[in-house]
């Protein structure tokens, strides 16, 4: 693939901005079927780790690095008591809150964001419910003596990410953030989603994340691969060229195999039924590689992985034409053994038939 840098496309950098957030844009309704009667927390509206191959990015105003410099990242100010109504009031129906379904808790930014991470964290360990975090972002020491606070309520999933900048620029090195996530006391496993074809689905990388997530003694890492929506062609043809593109499909999407992923829910009104969620789950049909390539590649990090004494699972609600393939991730084993129901208790109970 041919790089062209960012600042050769006219992309200008990210400005913070602190805005009054409507409750509906800070608190979501769970659309992962591992993960039954649980709220999204979003403390922004935007996300500055520039992953170019977000699928979050389709949806509104949640920009990546593809943004214009006139574009910027808006931080909720009061989601904290959004979240606390919201418990407040539903509290008997959630079984877990997971910060950041679209947007990274932990991006990096100033002490007023900083702030608003720590009120919710306390907000959260007050109401005493199960936490879920997925983060390629450097946890602060603050945020970790708050996580630390609650660790027998709290699991954290350590985003790898893909080890390229091109992909993600201001994802920190992988090393550096499995030192800060190794002070965590909380239930900690790890993520490498999405796999790039071509990029990350190499023996060096594979081993040098599970020599990394040995080192802290992780034995779990969950996986999935790309989705070619239409924002990440966009953004992959403006970063590497359109040749890019083309190269994926003719190497790894030749068969234009779909997976079915479940989309966003909003909630309107006063009334929320948890119990009937599951039936308004918009389910959407997303490009992923052949089955064939994503076999061979799990069955490669298996192999790479079992030397170092790690499993690796691939993600159940992303790959369901390979069920034989797949697991559920760690938070999920978390959650239903903090619930003490089975895995597939938990699973069943988020999906309907034609999800399963």
């Amino acid at each position: 693939m041919t790089f062209i840098p960012i600042e050769d496309l006219g992309l200008g950098p990210k400005n913070d901005h602190l805005v009054q957030g409507n409750d509906r844009e800070i608190v979501t309704l769970s659309v992962a079927p591992c993960i039954p009667k649980g709220i999204g927390v979003e403390i922004s509206k935007g996300c500055n780790l520039g992953c170019i191959y977000c699928y979050s990015a389709c949806d509104d105003g949640y920009s990546t690095t593809m943004c214009q410099s006139n574009e910027i990242v808006r931080f909720y100010e009061n989601a904290d008591d959004a979240v606390d109504r919201f418990i407040e009031k539903h509290g008997d129906q959630i079984r877990n809150v997971h910060l950041g379904y679209v947007t990274d808790f932990n991006q990096e930014h100033g002490e007023e964001v900083e702030e608003i991470r720590l009120r919710v964290l306390r907000v959260l360990q007050k109401r005493n419910v199960n936490v879920s975090c997925l983060t390629k972002g450097l946890p602060s020491p603050a945020v970790i003596e708050e996580i630390n606070k609650m660790a027998d309520k709290f699991t954290l999933m350590l985003d790898v990410g893909c080890g390229d900048k091109r992909w993600e620029t201001a994802v920190q090195p992988l090393e550096d953030r499995v030192k800060v996530i190794g002070q965590l006391k909380c239930n900690v496993g790890a993520r490498m989603d999405p796999i790039i074809p071509g990029v990350s689905d190499t023996k060096e990388w594979m081993e040098h994340v599970c020599q990394q997530l040995n080192s802290i003694g992780i034995t779990d890492i969950d996986t999935s691969f790309l989705f070619l929506t239409d924002e990440v062609v966009e953004a992959t043809e403006r970063v590497f060229g359109p040749e890019a593109v083309d190269e994926l499909y003719e190497k790894y999407y030749t068969t234009g195999c779909k997976e079915h992923l479940n989309g966003a829910v909003p909630w309107t009104g006063d009334k929320v039924d948890m119990e009937d969620i599951r039936y308004k789950i918009d389910v959407i049909a997303l490009v992923t590689p052949d089955v064939e390539y994503r076999k061979e590649t799990v069955q490669k990090f298996q192999a790479i992985a079992g030397e170092y004494g790690i499993t690796v699972r691939l993600c159940t609600c992303k790959n369901r034409s390979m069920k034989s393939f797949t697991g559920f991730c760690s938070d999920t084993r978390a959650l239903a053994a903090a619930d003490k129901v089975t895995e597939d208790t938990y699973y069943m109970e988020g999906t309907t038939d034609d999800q399963r």
